[in-house]
């Protein structure tokens, strides 16, 4: 289960914070809740929002969930994208902040080539960290010019103190995000290589 949940009869919610580079283990844990008999219906930040599957509304096999990153991409494009999903057999389920959620239907085929094979999950991994950094960066420069001011400002005791604590506030999270995306990129780098050994 997650880090925390607050349970109803029919639905549920469960905190649980996942990175981008850990989509294995993310998908995963959605499959294993779902055969438990919840299912993924809603995303936020860092939580998952599960219904219960309805009674004798069971599986032969275990399900399956499948994870992909198409940010900003036109209504059509993304028609497009799920139909390609849906005809083999895949719904989509949720999408949040650039990540589509499927889950495997019964008697579905594999997880459709376009959106699986190599080059894809190569291109994935670089949507994700192009996105990563349309954010990094503006924030970087943000932090360092509240930083040039700081020793400008005239605030005093807990004014001053309140600035500059979330000032390193901040620079924790931009320096979290940053390795993150320095993982994500040694990450990429070794699937392209793996992928031109092949």
């Amino acid at each position: 289960m997650g880090r925390h949940s607050h349970d109803r009869d029919d639905s549920r919610t469960v905190v649980r914070p996942f990175t981008g580079l850990a989509n294995d283990e993310e998908e995963e844990w959605l499959s294993k809740m779902d055969a438990d008999g919840w299912r993924l219906a809603g995303r936020g930040w860092a939580w998952y929002v599960f219904t219960r599957r309805p009674v004798g509304e069971g599986s032969a096999e275990r399900p399956i969930y499948r994870m992909d990153f198409w940010p900003q991409s036109s209504a059509h494009d993304i028609d497009d994208y799920i139909a390609i999903a849906r005809d083999a057999g895949w719904e989509h389920v949720v999408a949040y902040s650039g990540w589509h959620y499927f889950r495997q239907r019964n008697g579905a085929s594999e997880f459709p080539e376009v959106l699986s094979d190599r080059e894809s999950q190569v291109a994935k991994y670089r949507r994700v960290l192009r996105a990563a950094a349309v954010l990094w960066i503006p924030a970087s420069i943000i932090m360092l010019i509240n930083l040039s001011r700081l020793n400008r400002t005239a605030a005093t005791g807990l004014v001053r103190t309140i600035y500059v604590a979330g000032w390193w506030g901040s620079a924790a999270v931009l320096v979290l995000m940053g390795c993150q995306m320095i993982r994500m990129w040694v990450q990429l780098r070794r699937l392209e290589k793996r992928y031109q050994k092949l």
